[in-house]
């Protein structure tokens, strides 16, 4: 009988030792400073040590993303940590930062009123002695302020984020860097690129508005190759790229602004592109001393889609006798389908002293200029449609409603001035080659307007 009792003995007393060596093995990674528990969880990037000289801070103790205490901050106080962080590399081989900074309770709940001097805007790289690959150790700052009107006495996790630092190479030479899953910007001061190529990494399109190159969700380090237009000019709407061809040519445009000044180019257009290559705003900018003539052959295709999607707004000033050009088109925006029929919107002097707007989808015109769905008339009394009369017309288009709306002002007290909006419910989103056209409709010479001068022109999208 006593054997069994020695064995039973031993086997208690072997567990007790089991037990011992593996307490003393937990506790090595498990440690409690008065109501403060903490379990620091090997890390990669990890915090390492935290001190610091501030009053009003007890229980210090950090795990590898945090800083754990009980702090007593005043309104408008600050408490400062001293904070020592490892980074051990990492598979890109890439910069960390801590790149934000949040702040919760002992029960894991957001703590308000609290700022700390890091966010993405200021972030801190881990980095010594020009080493940031890793392994590194670096000790930084990181200060705490109470931004209420109260006092702030709670446990306080003040909590790291770690985040990837991404460079970014323009044509062999380093421009920047920018934190994981961030937008890039950079600001050309000189030789704005007209296109930016990626090479290698990943992220979304590269955008160049107003000399600012704009990349979203980088992923990755970014190698850039940049293409400078040869045209004079910076490629903004007040520094276009200047174009001295003389045809008026918006095919095979980069993204920016352009202008045409050769003289065979009526009017000196104005125009931006957009990074789709798409014309998005027009404007004549040489009228001469007294107008450009429009029709007759005199036609401006803006070169701007009427319906693929943008609001448009279009601004014309002309002068003209109505009652000389019944019949005619002044405005428009049509596509001539493969039938012989039409579809768009249109202007044109309808009758003497009449000026209607007419929609139009996939139906004929007939030989005295109209054809479609009438959707308005301006009705003006003489002597204005018999005089060579100043005309201002506004037109929008608004994409999401279809809603087409003018108003045409005769300039004369004898005529009237009157507005419409119509739906134009029947119209696509996209008709193709369905450009903005001013002295006629650009696919029927016949309705071309005989005469106007026009002193003011601007089509504008979205």
């Amino acid at each position: 009988m006593k054997k069994p009792i020695v064995y039973f003995i031993l086997f208690i007393l072997v567990n007790i030792i089991l037990i011992t060596i593996g307490y003393s093995a937990f506790s090595a990674e498990f440690r409690i400073t008065n109501t403060v528990a903490t379990i620091r969880a090997y890390k990669k990037v990890r915090i390492n040590g935290v001190s610091s000289n501030s009053s009003g801070i007890d229980n210090l103790e950090y795990t590898h993303k945090s800083v754990i205490s009980t702090v007593t901050i005043p309104a408008g106080g600050s408490i400062t940590y001293n904070v020592t962080i490892t980074n051990l590399g990492n598979d890109e081989s890439v910069p960390i930062a801590v790149s934000n900074v949040t702040f919760t309770n002992g029960s894991n709940q957001q703590v308000s009123n609290l700022s700390a001097n890091i966010d993405d805007e200021h972030y801190v790289k881990i980095c010594d002695n020009g080493n940031c690959i890793g392994p590194v150790n670096q000790t930084i700052s990181v200060t705490v302020t109470n931004n209420g009107s109260e006092p702030i006495s709670t446990n306080l996790n003040t909590n790291l984020t770690f985040s990837k630092v991404y460079s970014v190479t323009y044509n062999n030479e380093y421009q920047g860097e920018v934190l994981e899953g961030h937008t890039y910007e950079y600001t050309f001061t000189s030789d704005t690129p007209s296109t930016v190529t990626v090479d290698s990494g990943t992220c979304g399109t590269p955008t160049i508005t107003n000399d600012t190159l704009t990349i979203s969700n980088v992923r990755s380090n970014l190698v850039l190759t940049g293409t400078t237009s040869s045209l004079s000019g910076r490629g903004t709407w007040d520094d276009p790229y200047i174009i001295t061809t003389s045809t008026y040519d918006y095919s095979n445009l980069s993204a920016g602004s352009y202008k045409f000044t050769d003289p065979a180019v009526k009017g000196n257009p104005e125009i931006t592109v957009d990074s789709n290559g798409k014309v998005t705003r027009y404007e004549l900018t040489n009228y001469g001393t007294s107008g450009i003539t429009a029709g007759s052959g005199n036609i401006f295709d803006t070169g701007v889609l009427a319906f693929d999607g943008a609001n448009i707004t279009i601004h014309l000033e002309f002068t003209a006798t109505i009652n000389n050009n019944v019949g005619k088109h002044i405005l428009a925006a049509l596509k001539k389908n493969d039938n012989n029929t039409y579809t768009g919107f249109y202007f044109i002097i309808y009758k003497k002293a009449n000026i209607r707007t007419y929609s139009i989808e996939d139906q004929t015109i007939s030989n005295a200029g109209y054809g479609g769905t009438y959707l308005y008339q301006y009705t003006l009394k003489n002597p204005t449609a018999n005089a060579n009369t100043a005309y201002v017309l506004d037109i929008t288009y608004t994409q999401n409603t279809k809603m087409l709306s003018s108003t045409l002002n005769p300039g004369n007290n004898s005529g009237t001035s009157q507005q419409g909006s119509h739906e134009l419910s029947g119209f696509p989103d996209n008709v193709s080659n369905a450009t903005i056209t001013l002295g006629g409709d650009g696919v029927n010479t016949t309705y071309d307007i005989s005469s106007m001068t026009v002193t003011n022109f601007t089509v504008t999208k979205g």
